[in-house]
């Protein structure tokens, strides 16, 4: 599923990265958690489907994704990613 995901502005990363939740070898993210520049406004981090290469919908704010195994994670629910999110549904 696609998610929308604040990003370091120092090293591009996802904040996720920070937390030490992924594997990276990139100096900003081993030494910073939480970032100290982490954008205000959010990206969309797109996924496919991998039959049809479709892109997936985007979860909703404050939605879990990838439940039921180790690396599900709650999607960010702030004001911003709320406004961004109905922006981007929008029809």
């Amino acid at each position: 599923m696609s998610t929308l995901q604040h990003v370091c502005e120092d090293c591009g990363h996802v904040e996720r990265a920070h937390q030490q939740e992924l594997f990276t070898r990139c100096r900003c993210c081993a030494n910073e958690a939480p970032p100290k520049n982490l954008s205000p406004e959010p990206v969309i981090t797109p996924t496919f489907d991998a039959r049809t290469f479709e892109p997936e919908p985007l979860l909703r704010p404050g939605e879990r994704y990838n439940p039921g195994n180790m690396s599900g994670r709650q999607t960010c629910a702030c004001q911003a990613c709320q406004d961004a999110y109905a922006e981007a549904t929008a029809t």
